[in-house]
């Protein structure tokens, strides 16, 4: 039976073409059996194939320029370490001043973490004797475990990765669902009555879409209960008046500078009155 994972890591390495010819090959090398290294070869070559991918995501030049990049995120020649390439992964420039300590200590727990797993396959590379005259069976059930480890850190990157991003949507809440509250202004609104009032804002809801090296990209929902009064506040107390409540939806989006996340651009989406005129 195919191992099921193999498909799993194809997909995690397609959007690249190099990485996923690279990953490709190295299918191709362990099928070669006429090679008594192949499981070995294999091995070496998912590993650099993760160091690749973290590379090509974390360019050195990028995490260089990083306030938090200093010498426990440096090797003897200067080059970020794969730690460091993992928080620039999951954080990219954000300042170790926005992360709390207990956020802090979630992230160096998955750089141990990762740091592990990768140890764990480099241990599949080490050719012995044992190992050289190893069995056809054995090589094909080592593979699957490698296989099966590899697939274990694609889903720990992305564990990861979701996790980051929840602690990041939770120390921006308060902060953009006040901006929402107090300061959201739409003239779709204000053309339905004399004096459009909104009376509450509720349900807010956002999460982050991406992430990149510049920004960080927030989409979200709420719903806007509106009083729309027709008559002004005299005619209303003379009778003249009348008004009503209904509740709109609102979309709208954030876009924040991720080396300042005080720095917030927001764009509301126009309000669909539709149903005013139903």
């Amino acid at each position: 039976m195919v191992n099921p994972n193999i498909q799993k890591a194809q997909e995690f390495f397609y959007s690249d073409k190099y990485l996923s010819e690279f990953y490709e090959s190295a299918l191709k090398s362990f099928n070669d059996k006429s090679n008594p290294l192949r499981l070995c070869n294999f091995t070496c070559n998912i590993r650099e194939l993760l160091r690749e991918k973290l590379s090509r995501d974390a360019p050195d030049d990028d995490v260089i320029k990083c306030s938090w990049c200093n010498s426990n995120y440096l090797d003897n020649d200067g080059k970020p370490t794969r730690k460091a390439r993992l928080r620039y992964y999951l954080l990219y420039s954000m300042d170790n001043a926005t992360v709390d300590e207990r956020f802090q200590e979630k992230i160096t727990d998955i750089e141990k973490e990762y740091g592990e797993q990768i140890n764990k396959l480099s241990k599949y590379t080490h050719v012995t004797e044992n190992v050289f005259y190893m069995s056809e069976y054995d090589k094909d059930n080592q593979f699957n475990e490698v296989i099966d480890l590899l697939a274990y850190i694609i889903d720990f990157l992305a564990a990861s990765e979701k996790m980051t991003y929840k602690e990041i949507e939770s120390f921006l809440y308060d902060d953009i669902s006040d901006h929402v509250y107090h300061d959201y202004l739409d003239s779709e609104l204000d053309v339905l009555s004399t004096h459009t009032r909104i009376e509450d804002v509720n349900g807010i809801e956002f999460s982050i879409a991406d992430i990149d090296k510049d920004y960080i990209y927030i989409e979200g929902t709420a719903e806007l209960e509106v009083n729309l009064q027709n008559g002004s506040d005299s005619e209303m107390e003379r009778g003249d008046g009348f008004a009503f409540d209904m509740t709109f939806d609102l979309d709208f989006s954030v876009k924040i500078d991720i080396s300042n996340l005080n720095e917030k651009e927001y764009i509301y989406e126009p309000v669909n009155t539709d149903k005013f005129y139903e």
